[in-house]
């Protein structure tokens, strides 16, 4: 509810199930994102075996294709938890077909709280990740990538010449 009060021009949906791969979301879910018209999409998901890397391209690519501004993490999760996501060749694909990629996986791998990245159950992940991964969007969408993983300044960090 405050999201919407703060922010009544913008319209945001999740579409989603627990451990989406790139296959799946292109079966149930892209039918039901192209019909919203987004302005930009933030796809987060699994890429494990060649069904899911070619899901992923046609995902990307019916999206841009629309109109939107396709954006996807290089990594989900930080090198000792790792989902099968850490494949360049994903990078590669979703830049062909149009999209962005979010470099954070040097971040995720390096930052000081990983061990608290992941909850309990040693499968989801919690609050510090989940703190994290937004800020990062943030600086994404803002133009400030954070100077760990695309040599640009942080929002908010000062440049060597004092501006931020």
């Amino acid at each position: 509810a405050a999201f919407e009060r703060e922010n009544p021009a913008v319209q945001w949906s999740w579409v989603s199930r627990g451990g989406l791969r790139a296959g799946r979301a292109l079966e149930e879910y892209l039918d039901t994102v192209l019909a919203s018209k987004p302005d930009i999409t933030l796809l987060v998901m699994n890429v494990m075996d060649e069904t899911d890397f070619e899901a992923i391209g046609k995902i990307v690519e019916a999206l841009v294709s629309a109109g939107g501004r396709v954006i996807m993490p290089d990594k989900l999760a930080h090198k000792e938890h790792c989902l099968g996501d850490d494949r360049p060749d994903v990078v590669g694909l979703v830049k062909e077909a149009g999209g962005e990629v979010m470099r954070v996986g040097r971040l995720l791998d390096e930052h000081p709280e990983r061990e608290s990245f992941v909850c309990l159950d040693g499968l989801h992940m919690g609050p510090a990740y989940h703190k994290l991964m937004a800020l990062q969007l943030l600086r994404f969408l803002c133009g400030k990538a954070h100077p760990a993983w695309q040599g640009g300044q942080g929002c908010g960090e000062e440049s060597s010449s004092g501006e931020a």
